[in-house]
Protein backbone atom coordinates (compact mmCIF):
# COMPACT_ATOMS: atom_id res chain seq x y z
CA UNK A 1 0.00 0.00 0.00
CA UNK A 2 1.77 3.33 -0.93
CA UNK A 3 1.95 5.99 1.38
CA UNK A 4 4.01 8.67 0.14
CA UNK A 5 5.87 8.75 -3.33
CA UNK A 6 8.86 11.33 -4.66
CA UNK A 7 11.43 11.26 -7.65
CA UNK A 8 15.15 11.70 -7.42
CA UNK A 9 15.37 12.53 -11.29
CA UNK A 10 16.34 8.98 -12.30
CA UNK A 11 14.40 6.73 -10.00
CA UNK A 12 11.33 6.63 -7.50
CA UNK A 13 11.08 6.10 -3.95
CA UNK A 14 7.93 4.98 -2.65
CA UNK A 15 6.84 4.33 1.29
CA UNK A 16 4.52 0.50 1.48
CA UNK A 17 2.94 1.01 4.71
CA UNK A 18 2.19 -2.85 4.12
CA UNK A 19 6.01 -3.50 4.98
CA UNK A 20 7.13 -0.32 6.46
CA UNK A 21 9.75 -0.22 3.70
CA UNK A 22 10.82 2.37 1.56
CA UNK A 23 11.86 0.93 -1.69
CA UNK A 24 13.93 2.77 -4.37
CA UNK A 25 12.13 1.83 -8.24
CA UNK A 26 12.61 2.33 -11.83
CA UNK A 27 9.67 1.63 -14.33
CA UNK A 28 10.98 -0.34 -17.26
CA UNK A 29 8.82 -0.93 -19.78
CA UNK A 30 5.05 -1.70 -18.19
CA UNK A 31 6.65 -2.86 -15.28
CA UNK A 32 8.62 -2.02 -12.32
CA UNK A 33 12.30 -2.45 -10.95
CA UNK A 34 13.47 -2.74 -7.78
CA UNK A 35 16.69 -1.16 -7.14
CA UNK A 36 16.49 -0.89 -2.95
CA UNK A 37 14.36 -0.40 -0.42
CA UNK A 38 15.46 -0.14 3.68
CA UNK A 39 13.36 -0.54 6.65
CA UNK A 40 11.80 3.41 7.53
CA UNK A 41 12.09 4.77 10.66
CA UNK A 42 8.93 4.45 12.03
CA UNK A 43 7.38 0.72 12.01
CA UNK A 44 4.04 1.48 11.82
CA UNK A 45 2.23 -0.98 9.56
CA UNK A 46 -1.33 -0.52 8.18
CA UNK A 47 -3.33 2.35 6.75
CA UNK A 48 -4.75 4.94 7.95
CA UNK A 49 -1.41 6.56 9.11
CA UNK A 50 -0.43 10.24 7.63
CA UNK A 51 3.02 9.33 5.27
CA UNK A 52 4.72 11.44 2.71
CA UNK A 53 8.24 11.86 1.19
CA UNK A 54 10.38 14.09 -0.56
CA UNK A 55 13.62 14.13 -2.17
CA UNK A 56 15.74 17.79 -1.80
CA UNK A 57 18.10 16.92 -4.57
CA UNK A 58 20.76 14.71 -1.78
CA UNK A 59 18.93 13.10 0.77
CA UNK A 60 15.18 11.71 1.34
CA UNK A 61 12.56 13.44 3.65
CA UNK A 62 9.93 10.67 5.35
CA UNK A 63 7.40 12.41 7.18
CA UNK A 64 5.25 9.80 9.79
CA UNK A 65 2.42 11.44 11.50
CA UNK A 66 4.31 13.91 13.58
CA UNK A 67 7.89 13.01 12.90
CA UNK A 68 9.63 14.36 9.69
CA UNK A 69 13.02 12.42 8.97
CA UNK A 70 15.72 13.14 7.00
CA UNK A 71 17.37 10.22 5.49
CA UNK A 72 20.21 9.31 3.32
CA UNK A 73 19.51 6.92 0.32
CA UNK A 74 21.01 3.61 2.78
CA UNK A 75 17.93 5.09 5.18
CA UNK A 76 20.39 6.17 7.60
CA UNK A 77 18.54 8.64 9.88
CA UNK A 78 20.15 12.27 9.62
CA UNK A 79 18.08 14.50 11.45
CA UNK A 80 14.41 14.75 12.57
CA UNK A 81 12.37 17.45 13.72
CA UNK A 82 8.78 16.54 15.53
CA UNK A 83 5.93 18.41 14.21
CA UNK A 84 2.51 19.52 16.35
CA UNK A 85 0.47 18.95 13.86
CA UNK A 86 -0.47 15.32 11.79
CA UNK A 87 1.54 15.79 8.46
CA UNK A 88 -0.48 14.85 5.40
CA UNK A 89 1.89 16.04 2.88
CA UNK A 90 5.80 17.02 2.24
CA UNK A 91 7.84 18.06 -0.81
CA UNK A 92 10.59 20.26 -1.28
CA UNK A 93 10.35 23.26 -3.35
CA UNK A 94 14.67 23.39 -4.05
CA UNK A 95 15.50 25.88 -0.83
CA UNK A 96 12.46 24.64 1.59
CA UNK A 97 10.54 21.82 2.88
CA UNK A 98 6.36 22.13 2.74
CA UNK A 99 4.39 20.70 5.09
CA UNK A 100 0.42 20.40 4.69
CA UNK A 101 -1.87 19.34 7.32
CA UNK A 102 -5.28 19.89 8.61
CA UNK A 103 -5.97 21.99 11.46
CA UNK A 104 -7.89 20.77 14.39
CA UNK A 105 -11.37 23.02 12.98
CA UNK A 106 -13.10 21.77 9.69
CA UNK A 107 -11.19 24.97 8.09
CA UNK A 108 -9.05 23.96 4.67
CA UNK A 109 -5.84 22.15 4.30
CA UNK A 110 -2.66 24.65 6.15
CA UNK A 111 0.44 24.66 4.02
CA UNK A 112 3.66 25.19 5.69
CA UNK A 113 7.24 26.17 4.70
CA UNK A 114 9.99 25.36 7.10
CA UNK A 115 13.36 25.19 7.29
CA UNK A 116 15.11 22.02 7.17
CA UNK A 117 15.12 22.08 11.21
CA UNK A 118 11.30 22.67 11.02
CA UNK A 119 11.25 26.31 11.88
CA UNK A 120 8.01 27.95 10.57
CA UNK A 121 9.11 30.19 7.38
CA UNK A 122 5.87 30.99 6.40
CA UNK A 123 2.38 29.73 6.04
CA UNK A 124 -0.85 29.14 3.46
CA UNK A 125 -4.24 28.48 3.74
CA UNK A 126 -5.11 26.61 0.88
CA UNK A 127 -8.38 27.19 -1.40
CA UNK A 128 -8.82 23.24 -1.00
CA UNK A 129 -10.34 21.37 1.80
CA UNK A 130 -8.48 18.41 2.04
CA UNK A 131 -4.38 18.15 0.61
CA UNK A 132 -3.43 14.41 1.24
CA UNK A 133 -0.26 14.52 -0.76
CA UNK A 134 1.87 17.15 -2.63
CA UNK A 135 4.35 17.67 -5.01
CA UNK A 136 6.60 20.60 -5.95
CA UNK A 137 5.93 22.03 -9.73
CA UNK A 138 7.50 25.07 -11.51
CA UNK A 139 6.72 28.68 -10.91
CA UNK A 140 5.87 28.61 -7.21
CA UNK A 141 3.06 25.90 -8.31
CA UNK A 142 2.73 22.69 -5.93
CA UNK A 143 0.45 20.05 -7.23
CA UNK A 144 -1.73 18.23 -4.57
CA UNK A 145 -4.08 14.82 -3.75
CA UNK A 146 -7.43 15.82 -1.86
CA UNK A 147 -10.84 16.68 -2.04
CA UNK A 148 -12.77 19.64 -1.66
CA UNK A 149 -15.78 18.59 1.25
CA UNK A 150 -16.03 15.49 3.39
CA UNK A 151 -17.93 13.34 1.28
CA UNK A 152 -15.71 14.74 -2.26
CA UNK A 153 -14.25 13.05 -5.14
CA UNK A 154 -10.66 12.58 -4.34
CA UNK A 155 -8.94 14.54 -7.45
CA UNK A 156 -5.77 15.98 -8.33
CA UNK A 157 -5.58 20.21 -8.04
CA UNK A 158 -2.84 22.36 -8.87
CA UNK A 159 -2.07 25.70 -6.36
CA UNK A 160 0.11 28.90 -6.85
CA UNK A 161 1.83 29.38 -3.93
CA UNK A 162 3.75 32.33 -4.78
CA UNK A 163 1.81 34.40 -2.34
CA UNK A 164 3.52 32.11 0.38
CA UNK A 165 6.89 32.04 -0.81
CA UNK A 166 7.11 36.29 -0.62
CA UNK A 167 5.96 36.16 2.54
Amino acid sequence: TPGGITWDGSSFWMFATSQSRIYQFQIVGSGTTTLSYFEAPTQVIGGGITNDLAWDGVNLWYANEYKVYKLDTAGNVLSFFAWPKNVAGLDWDGSHLWITYKDDTFANTIFVAVDTSGNVLGTFTSPVFDIESIAWGSNNHVWGFGSDSFAGTGKIYELDLSAAKAT
